[in-house]
This record gives C-alpha cells, structure tokens and sequence, in this order.
C-alpha cells in the first residue's frame, strides 16, 4: 500500500516537473521575443537544451526532489528547489559558453536562462508547494496503531499531520500499559487499516483477536508496524530488532554478485582518487608542519569487518589522537587546518588505501574507533551487527543524518538505525545513491 504510494508520488512530481520546465522554456521564448512561437520554432528552440534538461534532473534527484516527502523534507522544500536552480543555472551558463557555439535566434543565453531561472523556479515552487497539495489531497482513510515507545510516537506524528499519506491514526493503542482495551468485542471492522506492531505485544490473547480478525474483518489492511515505519523514514525501528528480525533480514548469501562487483567498483573508484590524493598531499603536508608542525598521517585501529581490528590512515586533523572518547569529552581540539580538511572530506583519502587493500569500502557503515566500540557495543543492543560489513568512507547515515558524527549514545542509536537500513537493502543502486548524495554534501560543504 504505502511502498505503491510512494511510486505514484515520484512519478506525479517527476511528470509534473517535466510539465513546468516545459512551460518556463516556452515562457522564456514568449518573453524574450514578444512572440508565440509555432510547432517548429519551439522544437527549434528546445533541441539545444536538450541534453542539458537531463542534467537538470539529475540535479533534482540528487538534492532530494524525488524522495518521500516527510514533515522534515517538506520544511526544506524552498531552500532544495531553489539551491537546485542555483546549480543547473551553473551548470546551463557552462555548458553553453564552454561547451556549444549555440545562441538562441540571435540572442545570447544569458538572456534567456536568466529569464528561464527565473519563470522555472517561481512555477517549480508554486507546483510543489501548493499546486500538488492541491490535486493530490484525498480523503483520508482512518486507521488503527497497536505500538508503543518513541518510534511509535514519532510514526504518529508523521502519519498524522502530513496529508500526503492516505490515512491517518483515529486511534493509537499502547501495547503495553493499554493492550487491555482489546478484547473479543474490540471493533476492529471500524477501521481501514490497523498497523501492529507484532514485537511489542506480549499479551497472547490479544495476539489471538488479532489473528482471528484477519480472516472476519476482510475489508482492513492489516501492516506491519516495523515494514511502515522502514518505508517512511527510510531507516530501521530499533524497538523491532531481535534474533528473528535479524535472521529474516540481514542475509549475505544472496548479495555474492553485489559483492563482487561492489569490490570492482572500490578498486577502480580508488585508483581514480589515487590522482587527488598524489595532488594534495604536498599540499596538505605543507599546511599542517606550518600551524603545528606534527605528524601529517594519523594512523587509527578501527573496527573492520565481522569485528576485525584495522588500521587507517587520515590526514591529521586535530591535535593528537583520543581513543574511544567522544569528541566533546577528549581533551584534543581540532586544528584550523584540520576544520577545512574535514569539510571538504580531504581528511579521508589516505583511507583509499585501505579500500584498496580490501579492509574497507568506499560505501557502508562508518568504522567505529577500537576503544569507543567497546562502549558503544555495552550501550546498545545488537549494535555489532552492523559489522557484518565492510565499513566505509561514506555511507547511508553520514548522507541522511545532518551535522556532525554521532557525539551520543542517542545520536549513534539513530546512526544505527540508517546503518541497518543500508544492510538490509544494501544494492549497487543504493550505494550509487549514496555516492551522487555524497558529492552534494561535499560540495555544500565547501560552498560550491
């Protein structure tokens, strides 16, 4: 049900994309000529953007356009259109002084991309944030929530107060301090869909009305609380992990050919980063003997996979080197070199050699500090699993979680959460994903 939502929602916003660029470029001719233009001048004029409208869209899917629209995307809906324009409008301006001789009927294409920005993205604001709202609003089903703690709060909320769902929770029933309110005259029939989480219902007679209600109440979608919640936040419910959900759900017998060519890719990737790594070095070794004059390399045990300890290589970029601390509880600062060495991520090419080596891999879980492990491994439940992969230099989290590396345990618990999401779906689509979202982060980091 929701996974064939969110199949209809990227494609209505992707067509509907299509139509207002559509529309801004023939705007664009109106404007600039004073003109309507017949079938042959506008096939005239659309062919030379032809390619570079690909580009766009690759642009949108990057920033995020085509994700699902949660409560938090929603809020940063103006800001990724519009930094999105700011990026094709760099983009169009290059490949037509650089790259094509065309001009378009006589005109220059600065005229005409500085009135296409302009019409584009007003239209593109205006689609996405109340035209789609407009047309995609339906009548809401209501719907039943058997779950407890703040991962059910949190599904709540988002279910709630966001009307692109096609339902909201009427009714939400703690599994364990209001179970009781269940019994066999409990009236399940009056809702459309009843969303259960199976794990925290310890009750067996509630479990039995529940099961028997499947083959009575034939006209309510029954969904499983932990496969919602998955589909919405594109991350795992902790609350749902146990032995069986790991057994059911972390595989690695099927994913040999993903292994396979996931390692292709690391060694051909890592001998192209070879080139910037050469280039930078003498670059770097320079800015960091003149502030402090120490140590360029800072050689780090970290965990590896299935728990192996190896060791890495990172440009220096504090003061020294704390194990198993977090950041704010070391007495190590981070040096002014070392600020911009991590903005832009040049801290992390010396580990190319590492993926070289096949210890790690340019996409997984971050690899944890030997020492902080420990700690980490006593705080939180079934958190080695995210050691039956490779580690790597990017990953699912560091592109959907915002700011700093984990400085918690509540921070890394959240971290873990997007870790198992990556080893449960983890796919060479996934992992280009993650690239092409790792080269925005990048270049929003050091101001492109």
């Amino acid at each position: 049900m929701l996974f064939n939502l969110n199949s209809k929602e990227k494609i209505s916003l992707f067509l509907g994309d299509i139509l207002f660029i559509s529309l801004s470029i023939y705007l664009s001719y109106i404007i600039r000529y004073f003109s309507i233009p017949d079938i042959f001048q506008i096939l005239n004029f659309i062919a030379p953007f032809t390619y570079i409208i690909v580009i766009w869209f690759v642009v949108f899917f990057i920033s995020g356009m085509y994700e699902g629209q949660t409560l938090n995307l929603q809020k940063k809906s103006s800001k990724i259109i519009i930094n999105s324009q700011i990026i094709n409008l760099v983009v169009t301006a290059l490949y037509f002084y650089l790259f094509s001789s065309y001009q378009v009927y006589q005109a220059t294409p600065k005229t005409i991309l500085l009135i296409y920005i302009v019409i584009s993205t007003l239209l593109l604001l205006f689609w996405r944030l109340f035209l789609y709202k407009k047309i995609s609003k339906t009548k809401r089903k209501k719907a039943l929530l058997i779950a407890n703690g703040e991962e059910s709060e949190e599904l709540r909320k988002e279910i709630n107060n966001n009307n692109r769902y096609p339902f909201y929770f009427e009714k939400t029933i703690d599994s364990k301090s209001e179970i009781q309110q269940i019994d066999s005259d409990f009236n399940f029939s009056s809702y459309d869909i009843i969303v259960v989480d199976k794990n925290s219902i310890q009750n067996k007679h509630v479990s039995e009305y529940i099961y028997k209600d499947l083959f009575i109440n034939n006209s309510a979608n029954y969904v499983d609380f932990s496969d919602l919640y998955e589909s919405v936040f594109r991350k795992i419910a902790l609350s749902s992990i146990n032995h069986e959900w790991i057994l059911e759900n972390i595989s690695l017998a099927d994913k040999n050919i993903y292994t396979f060519l996931k390692r292709l890719i690391d060694i051909f990737l890592s001998l192209i980063l070879l080139i910037p790594l050469t280039i930078v070095y003498p670059f770097v070794w320079i800015a960091i003997k003149l502030e402090d004059g120490g140590d360029i390399n800072l050689p780090q045990k970290r965990i590896g996979e299935y728990g192996k300890e190896i060791l890495i290589n990172k440009f220096r970029s504090m003061t020294g080197n704390e194990d198993g601390k977090w950041l704010q509880e070391g007495t190590l600062r981070v040096t002014k070199v070392g600020s911009f060495l991590r903005k832009s991520r040049i801290d992390e090419l010396p580990q190319i050699i590492s993926v070289l080596k096949g210890e790690s891999s340019l996409i997984g879980p971050r690899s944890d500090l030997g020492g902080l492990s420990i700690k980490l491994i006593d705080s939180i439940p079934y958190y080695q699993v995210r050691y039956v992969v490779k580690p790597g230099l990017s990953g699912w989290a560091q592109v959907t979680q915002e700011g700093l590396p984990p400085q918690s345990i509540d921070e890394t618990k959240l971290r873990l959460s997007y870790d198992l999401y990556y080893i449960k779906n983890r796919s060479i689509w996934l992992d280009i994903l993650i690239v092409l979202k790792t080269i925005k982060t990048l270049s929003m980091r050091v101001g492109i």
